[in-house]
């Protein structure tokens, strides 16, 4: 709901966002527009990415993520920020509590690809904790998955069968 620094035109509310939940066997995509009154999910998807390779992954990755920033509007300058999930406070926990594994660090692989393109289109990167989320959209910074959904739902209207993967990402 804030102006976001470094969005296109200075500080003002970005008009799509491209929400992104990164994971190592499933990563959700949502486009999401801001309407005059309300949100809409013009486009959400998610990858299915067990049991591929990990050249192939990072491969589909990419090639998703660029083809949702050039195929929005034929430009990509339609885009006006891309909004990922933080996960740093996440591993911190987890490597505290002695459960540190390989498949975490993987998610920073995630995170360091969708930077990556992101960058070579100019599109800035926000990263944001969960509670932070959460509590933009009005779930509660403790909110469960069954909560955000339901608010996710008020907000941009039923997203059908979309995995909860896409709707962590709207």
């Amino acid at each position: 709901s804030r102006a976001i620094p470094g969005a296109r035109g200075g500080r003002r509310r970005p008009s799509l966002v491209l929400g992104i939940d990164p994971g190592w066997a499933h990563v959700g995509f949502a486009l999401v527009e801001r309407g005059e009154r309300c949100f809409f999910v013009r486009r959400a998807r998610t990858l299915n990415l067990g049991g591929m390779a990990p050249q192939e992954r990072s491969r589909l990755i990419v090639e998703t993520l660029t083809d949702l920033l050039t195929s929005v509007y034929g430009t990509a300058e339609a885009v006006d920020l891309i909004a990922i999930e933080d996960q740093r406070q996440s591993q911190i926990g987890q490597a505290k509590a002695g459960r540190f594994t390989a498949a975490i660090s993987r998610v920073n692989e995630v995170v360091g690809m969708v930077t990556a393109v992101a960058q070579i289109r100019n599109v800035p990167v926000l990263e944001l904790g969960p509670a932070t989320w959460k509590k933009q959209i009005g779930a509660g910074g403790r909110a469960d998955k069954a909560a955000v959904s339901r608010v996710v739902t008020a907000l941009a209207g039923d997203l059908g069968k979309t995995s909860q993967h896409a709707r962590d990402a709207a």
